[in-house]
């Protein structure tokens, strides 16, 4: 699959990988799946719904831009779709590990 990923113009970069069963992110990101994730775009380029794959030193998942902003620098706060609250964390930009742009079942 990463081989044919790297025909597909725009996704010469895409990686693979898989999901745990959290359920944070069901139905659209499930136990079992694999997503197909970019490289981590330009800050600029995020947008509030995109889905990223993040870790920070206490915590770690695939969840969906719900908020940015700039305090003394860029940072993003995330919540999983299936989840009541938002994430526990700021996500700064260094943080982001990729994009997801497809699942794979």
């Amino acid at each position: 699959i990463i081989k044919a990923l790297k025909l597909i113009p725009g996704h010469e970069n895409s990686f693979i990988v898989a999901i745990a069963s959290t359920n944070s992110m069901e139905p659209s990101i499930d136990d079992g799946m694999y997503c197909v994730m970019d490289p981590p775009l330009r800050i600029p380029d995020l947008i509030v719904g995109d889905t990223i794959w993040f870790e920070t030193d206490t915590f770690k998942a695939i969840h969906r831009i719900i908020e940015l902003g700039n305090d003394s620098e860029w940072y993003a706060r995330t919540k999983g779709d299936n989840n009541d609250y938002p994430d526990p964390v700021v996500i700064r930009s260094e943080h982001i590990k990729g994009v997801w742009r497809i699942t794979l079942n």
